[in-house]
Formats: C-alpha cells, sequence, structure tokens
C-alpha cells in the first residue's frame, strides 16, 4: 500500500508550449532579473508553496535545463503537438490531486501576479476560485481536492472551465491586481507597462539543511525522498527533478551515511523490472522535517512582520 504524505498547497504551471501557436515566446526569456518561469515558481516560493510542478512540452530539455536547480517538478506532455492548455493542466492534476490539499494553476504566459494574490486566493474557502480584477477573469485558479478528481476524469469539450462547471463551478475573488490579466502570450507589452509588476515586495524565503560536519540533508534531498515515494523509482525521480541518476544516488548514499540506518527499500527484478520506495524509518525522517520546514515557515513569516513591517516598502 502506497503511503501518501500530502502537502498542504503546491501550483501547477503549464509551459508545454506550441511554436506555432500565436504569440508564442519562450518561457526561459528574461523580464527584468528573472526569467518568465522563474518569477512565477519565485511568487508561488514566497507565498510558502514548497511544491511546484511544471508540464512541458515543446522546448522540454531546455526547459528542464533552465530549471535544473530551481527544485521544481517536471512533468511532460509528450503530446504537446496535438493537445491543448487543459490537456497539459490534466498531467498535472493528475500527479497532484493525491499530494496536496489544494493547488494553484496557472499557465506560463501569465506570469505577473502578485505573492498578496496568490495568499489571498489560499485563505479562500472555496473549493474553486478564480481571481477578478474590475470584473475580468484571470490566473492563477485555485483548485481543491475534492474537484480534482473530476476535473481529471472530465472528457467533455468545454475544456477547464467546463470541467469545473460540472464540477460544481467557481467562485469569483476579487483582487486589485491587474497582473492576474497581463498574458504575454497575447499582448506586447510595454517596458512601462511591465514595470510595477518587476519590482516585487520583499518576502522571507526559508532554506531549510541539515548538518554534521557538511550538510547531509536540504530542500533538494527532500524533493528527491517525496518523488521516490510516489514514483517508486529512483531514476523516474531524478528525471522529475532534472537530476542525473548518479547524483541523485550519491546524495542518498550521503543521507544514508551521516543517519546511520537505511531510507531506500530497493526490490529487484520481478515481473514488472525492480523498484524502490523509502523504508519506515525513511518515511518518518521525510515526514519530521517537512513538518519542521512548515512550522518554521510560520514563525518566520510572523518574526518578518514583525520585525520588518515598518521598515521595507
Amino acid at each position: 500500500m502506497q503511503r501518501v504524505m500530502p502537502e498542504h498547497s503546491a501550483a501547477l504551471i503549464a509551459a508545454a508550449g506550441k511554436p506555432a501557436e500565436p504569440g508564442f515566446f519562450d518561457p526561459t526569456q528574461k523580464i527584468g532579473e528573472l526569467s518568465i518561469l522563474e518569477r512565477v515558481i519565485t511568487t508561488f516560493q514566497k507565498a510558502g508553496i514548497h511544491e511546484i510542478v511544471i508540464v512541458t512540452g515543446f522546448a522540454a530539455k531546455k526547459i528542464e535545463r533552465h530549471l535544473s536547480r530551481s527544485r521544481v517538478i517536471c512533468l511532460r506532455n509528450d503530446s504537446w503537438k496535438n493537445s491543448d492548455l487543459f490537456a497539459s493542466a490534466k498531467i498535472g492534476f493528475s500527479y497532484l490531486q493525491d499530494h496536496c490539499e489544494q493547488l494553484l494553476f496557472t499557465p506560463v504566459n501569465v506570469p505577473l501576479f502578485s505573492v498578496d494574490t496568490v495568499t489571498q486566493l489560499l485563505a479562500a474557502e472555496h473549493s474553486a476560485c478564480v481571481p477578478v480584477f474590475c470584473g475580468k477573469e484571470g490566473y492563477p485558479l485555485l483548485l481543491k481536492r475534492p474537484v480534482l478528481k473530476e476535473i481529471t476524469e472530465y472528457s467533455g469539450s468545454e475544456g477547464l472551465f467546463g470541467a469545473l462547471a460540472l464540477a460544481g463551478g467557481i467562485a469569483s475573488i476579487e483582487v486589485g491586481d491587474q497582473g492576474i490579466l497581463l498574458n504575454l502570450q497575447n499582448s506586447k507589452l510595454s517596458p512601462e507597462t511591465l514595470a510595477p509588476y518587476l519590482r516585487q515586495p520583499v518576502m522571507p524565503l526559508l532554506s531549510l539543511a541539515l548538518i554534521r560536519e557538511k550538510i547531509f540533508f536540504d530542500e533538494e534531498t527532500c524533493l528527491l525522498l517525496n518523488l521516490i515515494s510516489r514514483t517508486h523509482s529512483v531514476r523516474l525521480a531524478c528525471q522529475q527533478m532534472n537530476l542525473s541518476y548518479s547524483q541523485g544516488w550519491r546524495l542518498l548514499n550521503r543521507l544514508e551515511h551521516h543517519l546511520g540506518s537505511p531510507v531506500i527499500e530497493r526490490h529487484q527484478g520481478g515481473k514488472d523490472g525492480g523498484w524502490s520506495t523509502l523504508t519506515e524509518y525513511g518515511f518518518i525522517f521525510l515526514e519530521r522535517y517537512m513538518l519542521m520546514h512548515r512550522q518554521l515557515d510560520l514563525v518566520m513569516r510572523e518574526k518578518f512582520e514583525e520585525l520588518f513591517s515598518d521598515v521595507l516598502l
């Protein structure tokens, strides 16, 4: 039986893209100091979301190389030539539906929404909601676990919003953020238009590592263990986080050396080939690290507000 360790919140970015689409652009190109993809990822991370999934298609290898040190999960839509945004979204929904309580979804071409908008959506009580600015709907969408299964099973022709209509509809959340509407695929935005969205507010960002003489466990290794627990494959886990197979095993061997106990249970051969999972000790260790990370993140944000609210604009 697979053991599931849900994250509180996750984020899904669709970046499969088609070069033949009008307005197609390269999501690795920079806007300000960050690439378009990095900008969306950073916004989610500042809002406290630590599990971020990117669905790639066209130029998948280029995007994966670009994000190789970003601690994100990359899934591929191998049928990107003959599919649409909803098809890419369903790949991510299917992957995440058992591993998060709620997720935020955006296509990569809408990258300029604010951290405040993300936190406002995360606090919503609706099972599905869309941000609205001056009467117009934008991204990201908030989707909670109960509706994800219904969306992934939808086979109609009305796309994501058709699936949401059958799942009970979607609530509107008024936000004071025009960035939810700025679509880089359909608009030629001037530097003057972009300028207000490039200066993000200062926010704390937690990076937690465990150390003896040297660091032996951090967020990269945490992601690797999480993916092994889901995929039952070290190779596939490494592939999804853009890590070489040999480097993945170096991280695992270093971890087991410092802990003095195995965290990976290996099963060789059999009808369907070998597979791997976490040992009971590995699950407990991972759960404790993730719990510590979440609790420290909350304390950090409270202290940041207390100490910096009057000195930062």
